[in-house]
């Protein structure tokens, strides 16, 4: 699965620092989990022991934006149907194992600071980040509100359909980091949701 932080809409000419991750734990299990972290300042690759800490800045010219290589009917779906009409009733599941879990959780405690305030997206009754970790505002925005109310991780919740209403519901920079877990298949219009 894909999962994406950033700073909710980086500055033109801004910088982003980009983390991949292949958990060596994931991978071990048979499990591999590969990722993006997208902070606004910063670029730096997990594999390669970098201190992530520190920031170097690039122009925005090293990262030209390669067209969009899919079509709107490649995004359609079978059911075009409103998607709270689905999640209108709690579902509280559990979408990967618990090998990747402890991959994701440590992956978090790793990468995300304390104090950070972190938006996760299409969210739901479990957002694996660390339990010891003192972040700041954690908010869920997701499809049900039962769901969304028993993440005792989250601060803040927030109801939206990202496919009918592809924008964010927050000023812009008001977030450290964005995630994004197991669920970036479900968007029809992910490079609407991911340009915020």
């Amino acid at each position: 699965e894909y999962l994406s932080t950033r700073r909710c809409r980086a500055q033109a000419g801004g910088t982003v620092r980009t983390t991949f991750l292949n958990s060596s734990a994931a991978v071990a299990c048979g499990r591999m989990i590969a990722g993006a972290i997208l902070f606004g300042t910063t670029a730096v690759n997990a594999m390669t022991n970098i201190d992530a800490t520190r920031a170097r800045r690039f122009p925005p010219s090293d990262f030209p934006a390669p067209a969009w290589p899919y079509s709107r009917r490649d995004m359609s779906r079978m059911d075009e149907a409103a998607d709270f009409n689905f999640y209108s009733a709690p579902r509280f599941v559990t979408h990967i194992d618990e090998g990747a879990i402890a991959s994701l959780t440590q992956y978090y405690d790793e990468a995300l600071l304390a104090g950070n305030d972190v938006l996760d997206l299409c969210s739901s009754w479990i957002s694996h980040l660390p339990p010891n970790k003192e972040l700041g505002r954690v908010v869920g925005l997701g499809m049900n509100a039962r769901e969304l109310e028993a993440n005792e991780q989250l601060t803040e919740w927030v109801l939206r359909d990202l496919n009918s209403e592809p924008t964010l519901p927050f000023d812009d920079e008001s977030f450290d980091a964005v995630l994004n877990v197991v669920s970036v298949d479900y968007l029809n219009k992910p490079q609407q949701v991911f340009s915020e």
